[in-house]
């Protein structure tokens, strides 16, 4: 991310998978980190680093439940003769902070904004191009569903 994607409080982006425009409101806190920073964003750290860092402040707020889930591990093999180190993904119960990832971000900012906007706006902002695709994406429940219909219910007056 640089300046020259912020154009009028917005942040003008050309996603690399789909090559479609998203453009996404400057958010208050960003806004006060860039005047605090003169414009400039922070220095710029690898996707390892970032997910190695996302894990820790995880562990930190005591996000430690056990859950089902993958993570790749190192595994070390005899290959003609040497031990080699390969990964490969391991399924099984693992603390969540151990799960985490920088695509948390995007799952989690799909997931808590719907039902607070209209999903159309969200799959414009997060690139899904259908609704089966964004639902499946988000992974909604059958529960979730007959909640949402529940309070929807107690909203509107009975006759």
């Amino acid at each position: 991310m640089s300046k020259d994607y912020l154009v009028d409080g917005f942040i003008y982006k050309q996603t690399l998978k789909t090559d479609y425009p998203v453009i996404i409101p400057i958010h208050d806190q960003v806004k006060a980190i860039l005047e605090k920073r003169n414009g400039e964003f922070p220095r710029q750290i690898s996707d390892q680093k970032f997910n190695d860092y996302i894990k820790i402040i995880c562990e930190k707020i005591g996000l430690n439940e056990i859950v089902d889930g993958a993570k790749i591990t190192e595994m070390k093999i005899k290959e003609n003769g040497k031990t080699v180190k390969i990964h490969r993904k391991n399924f099984g119960k693992f603390p969540k902070h151990e799960l985490v990832s920088s695509h948390i971000c995007r799952r989690s900012f799909a997931t808590n904004l719907y039902g607070k906007i209209d999903t159309l706006t969200i799959m414009k902002i997060t690139g899904h191009k259908t609704e089966s695709q964004f639902l499946a994406y988000i992974k909604i429940t059958p529960r979730e569903y007959a909640e949402k219909l529940k309070a929807y219910w107690k909203g509107v007056a009975v006759i």
